[in-house]
């Protein structure tokens, strides 16, 4: 009987030695998973860090060597994350800016009521692409993390949309005809919009996104700007590798939003 005891206390003991093994595995095992998505949301939110502009709107821009091709936006064109932080700043369109929040777990990352209120989810492919999927109206956005060379700093905020934009599609060095004068003369159009050579001119924006988009009904439209001049629209086109850029009469006068078409050509610029 005694031995019979004996080896029912050494069972007993067995037992609950396995089930203290069995308790102590899942704990370490469960604290693992939570450090792995610890460590996925925290290289999640490195990788963010940066501005990311939808590669989509500029290659439908360059592609087309017009802004008058566009026909949908995403909610934004470009997301701009602040790094250690769960802020970033999103640009809807041109110049139009709103801060939000988000949140990131391992590949997914959340925006808090975005446009139109509903949370936008991204999904972050590798170290520079992101993509959006617009189940509404059944699209697909790709983003891309903008070039460090590309990007300026803003309000707190790395903004690189309008500069890679630029980069791709009208920066250079041009050599000018004026065609009124017949004076020529050597230009450089910078990526970050500056202008250095023109006796006119200091600065160029181009105009792809809001009430500028209604300006012209013929051409893409592009705003002048110098020391003393608070912006002039000018239409521009690309052909054969010559930037022309157009004097603009208006076709229609509204008390909100005037119409323009192009009217005479006043410029050619060569890439030099």
């Amino acid at each position: 009987m005694e031995i019979l005891s004996n080896s029912r206390l050494i069972y007993t003991q067995k037992y609950k030695m396995k089930r203290l093994f069995f308790f102590a595995l899942s704990l370490v095992m469960l604290a693992s998973c939570h450090q792995r998505a610890q460590k996925a949301a925290t290289m999640s939110a490195m990788l963010m860090s940066g501005s990311w502009v939808c590669a989509d709107v500029i290659d439908a821009i360059v592609d087309a060597k017009s802004t008058k091709a566009l026909r949908e936006f995403p909610p934004y064109t470009e997301l701009s994350f602040v790094r250690d932080s769960a802020k970033l700043m999103a640009v809807n369109g041109q110049i139009e800016q709103v801060q939000l929040t988000y949140t990131g777990v391992g590949n997914k990352i959340s925006i808090r009521e975005c446009d139109g209120g509903e949370d936008m989810v991204l999904t972050l492919e590798n170290d520079s692409v992101m993509v959006f999927y617009d189940e509404l109206n059944n699209k697909r956005w790709q983003y891309v993390k903008a070039s460090p060379l590309l990007i300026s700093e803003a309000h707190g905020f790395k903004e690189g949309f309008v500069n890679t934009l630029n980069y791709r599609l009208l920066s250079g060095d041009y050599a000018v005809i004026d065609l009124e004068t017949d004076k020529r003369y050597d230009v450089m159009w910078k990526p970050n919009g500056f202008i250095y050579g023109s006796p006119n001119f200091t600065r160029y924006m181009l105009c792809f996104s809001g009430d500028c988009m209604n300006f012209s009904t013929d051409v893409s439209l592009v705003q002048f700007f110098s020391d003393d001049n608070a912006g002039e629209f000018y239409g521009w086109t690309v052909e054969g590798g010559v930037l022309s850029l157009y004097s603009l009469r208006t076709v229609n006068q509204q008390d909100e939003m005037t119409e323009y078409v192009a009217d005479r050509k006043l410029f050619e610029l060569r890439k030099k």
